[in-house]
Parts: structure tokens; sequence; C-alpha cells
């Protein structure tokens, strides 16, 4: 049976071209920049809800879980790359509700419950894919279920969850040592919060307390070991999965009904540390609680989870796999940019080769470039477009005023359609000082 404290949250850059006044080399058709989208992927083989997952060299492994009457030990691995799921040794302690991370190549799954035992757990077992075999290494110092959890700078750590009530605990996992500790405590005592890593600290958010939902946003230094409250999620709930893109927190899905029996949610909404600032992101195409997933090439996999209510109680546990790309929005970076010769003389009205140099990079590749011309006197007769790093430029100037100003824009557009200019300028002067 799936009950509101056996709940689990997982961790986890238009083109318009300008208007110009002369002929361009190259560009791709303008488009409006894209925006995050959803696919669907091959569904698990095991349908199941409140399970753990952890992203090793480009693959998911999901284990554990809950399919509504026992807590599970299978393990599944999917590959995006052929878009299929294997089945690996299983977890030796059937469970749910656990943390886990991934740490030297390995998955580590602490705590977590059990049914219809309902047993809490404190034992820490370690997946080696490499041998496909399972060991256990030190138990956690609490025994615990539905923890917020994160892995930095490769230690383990496990914050909040029920004991069986509610907490605000945070034990750190050394596996070098083999040893826990405690720390500072969260600031909000409650369970079933999702966390995540970015540069460094941890971010908890959403949850239990125990009277009400919450959205609070939690984010712990272990530098300084210490916490910082931020701006709350607009939507207070749990069960949800986090993950980390570029910097920013995504939490999606979930329960935010707060009426003790699950309901699901698709939200997506996304918190900017540098901003700290929440927005709406696409909504899952599947509202899930109970959902779980990792981040693979910056794409986020949300699987399993349960949907809807049966017997007043029980939902349906999912084998659903559904993937989240956020579009590229960065433009690329044009540097480096000179002109040679940056001067022509003398103005004997002939057509002089320029040569435009610049280096332009992006994140997804090489952006194509393409060039305009513009002056401040004479007519398009005057100037020529070879390619993207050459023109054709008259010597020329009037017989009055400073001298010709040529302007060459530089236009660069990645595979999004996300574009950046910089101007370059040769001149004709008036008079050779």
């Amino acid at each position: 049976m799936i009950r509101p404290i056996q709940k689990i949250t997982v961790i986890l850059t238009i083109i318009s071209y300008l208007l110009m006044t002369s002929p361009i080399f190259s560009f791709p058709t303008p488009m409006i920049p894209s925006t995050g989208s959803w696919s669907t992927k091959a569904s698990m083989t095991t349908a199941r809800a409140e399970a753990m997952s952890g992203a090793i060299n480009g693959l998911l492994y999901v284990v554990g879980g809950e399919d509504g009457i026992n807590s599970l030990n299978v393990l599944e691995v999917y590959d995006p790359t052929t878009n299929n799921w294997t089945a690996k040794a299983p977890m030796p302690t059937a469970r749910h509700g656990a943390a886990a991370g991934v740490i030297n190549g390995k998955l580590y799954v602490a705590g977590g419950s059990s049914i219809p035992a309902n047993n809490l757990f404190s034992t820490l077992e370690v997946y080696d894919p490499a041998t496909d075999s399972w060991a256990t290494k030190a138990p956690m110092l609490t025994a615990l279920t539905v923890p917020g959890f994160g892995v930095i700078n490769g230690k383990f750590y496990m914050v909040g969850g029920g004991s069986p009530v509610r907490n605000n605990i945070l034990e750190v996992y050394d596996p070098v040592a083999d040893t826990w500790a405690i720390k500072a405590p969260m600031p909000t005592i409650r369970a079933y919060s999702a966390a995540a890593e970015i540069n460094g600290k941890l971010y908890v958010v959403g949850g239990s307390t125990p009277t009400v939902l919450t959205g609070a946003l939690e984010i712990y230094d272990p530098v300084t070991d210490a916490w910082t409250s931020k701006t709350p999620m607009p939507t207070p709930r749990y069960v949800h999965v986090v993950a980390a893109i570029n910097g920013q927190l995504y939490s999606i899905g979930g329960d935010p009904s707060n009426s003790g029996f699950p309901s699901e949610s698709a939200i997506n909404e996304v918190y900017d540390p540098a901003t700290d600032t929440w927005s709406n992101e696409v909504a899952m195409p599947t509202a899930r609680w109970g959902i779980t997933g990792g981040v693979i090439g910056g794409t986020i996999y949300v699987v399993g989870g349960a949907i809807g209510l049966t017997n007043g109680a029980n939902g349906t546990p999912q084998t659903i796999n559904e993937a989240f790309t956020k579009g590229d929005t960065t433009p690329p970076v044009i540097s480096n940019t000179s002109t040679n010769p940056s001067m022509l003389w003398p103005p004997n009205h002939k057509m002089r080769d320029v040569l435009i140099n610049y280096t332009a990079t992006d994140d997804s590749g090489s952006p194509a470039c393409t060039l305009s011309v513009t002056n401040n006197e004479g007519t398009p007769a005057d100037w020529e477009i070879i390619d993207a790093h050459h023109v054709r430029l008259r010597a020329e100037r009037a017989g009055s005023g400073n001298g010709r100003i040529y302007t060459i824009t530089i236009t660069c557009t990645d595979s999004s359609n996300n574009s950046s200019s910089q101007a370059v300028t040769v001149i004709v002067p008036h008079d050779q000082r």
C-alpha cells in the first residue's frame, strides 16, 4: 500500500537576421528561440513508485521502490542511446523511500522503509556496475525514510525524512573512511523534500512538515556547515523530483494536494540562484507523484511514480519514462575581432580585399556566421561580401568630412537559432595623417 509517510523524492539558447543594406553570404531560416520540450521514452519493465536512482557513465540506474503491495529490490538500467532497459543484480534489501547517490561510478543507497512490514532502515548498500554486485557499508546513524539527499565533493548528504516522525537531521557519509557524521540541522523540519547539488551546495526544496506541505528552499554549504533560506517554491508539494541543469534547479511533478491522499501533478518550476527567482517551464506530459529520475547529457529523465487513487488510498504504480530537454537559449560568443587592413589608402576608387578576423564559439557546436556591411557614405555598389570572413570595399571617400567608415557586422547563429553580433570597422580617411 502506498501511504503518505512512505512517499519518496529522488535527486534529481533567432534568428531574426538584421535588416541590411547589402546581401549576406548565407543564413538559416529565422525562428523563435526554443524552450524546453518533453519526449516519451521506453518504459521500465517494472511498474513502481518511490524508487531510487542515479546516473552513471551515461546510464540511468533505477532500483527498489514499491508496487503498491510490496517493497522491491529490482534493479533496471536505462540506456538513452539504445532506448532500452536491462535487468541487473537485485539490491540485497527490498525497500522504497531511500536515498541514492553516485560516488566514483558506484550507486549508494541508504535508509528507506518496507511494506508490508513497515520497517525503517539505516542500511547502506553500494552497487558496482563494473562487477554487477552489491556490498554493505557502515549503516546510517539514524534509521529513516524519505529524506532529501545529494552528493557533494565525494560525500553523501542526507537530510530530514521520517524516523518515523519528521525531522531535520543532516547526516554525511564519507566513503573513504566508511563513516557517518552529524552536521548542522536543516531549519525546516520536513520529510519528502527533494534535493540537488549546485556549485558545491545542497539545495533542498519542498516536502511535508508535521502540519502542512511546504515550498521552503534552503541551501546547505558544507564549507561553513550553515544553511541559508531563499525564495520558496511557488507550488508547495512533495513526492516530486528535482534536478540541476546549467546551474538551475528544476522541480517536477509530485503531490500538491495536502489532503493526506496522493494527488498527481505535472508542474515543472525552475529556480535561478543568480536572481533568486522561480519561473514555469513546460509541464510533464504525465502527471505523477512518487517519481524518480536523473540527468544524462543535459536531459532529465523522469521515471515511474504513481497515478490516481484506487480504493481511496492507493495510487497505481507506473513504468512511464519521460525526458525533458531544456532548449538552448545561450547565443554564440564572438571574440578576437579585427580587420586586415583596417584602413584603405590611397582613395583610388579601387575595390580592396579585406579579411574579417573573429572567433565564434557555442556550447552546441560550431555556429554559422554571416557578414553584412553599411557605411556613412556611398552606396551598396561600394562593397561586396565574399564569404563569412572576406569582403571587398571601395577605397573611396567624399571630399568633405572626416572620411568614409565601413561597418562590418558579424552575426553568428547556433543550431537552436540563438544569434549574437559584433561590429568591426574599416576606414578610408579624408587625409592620411
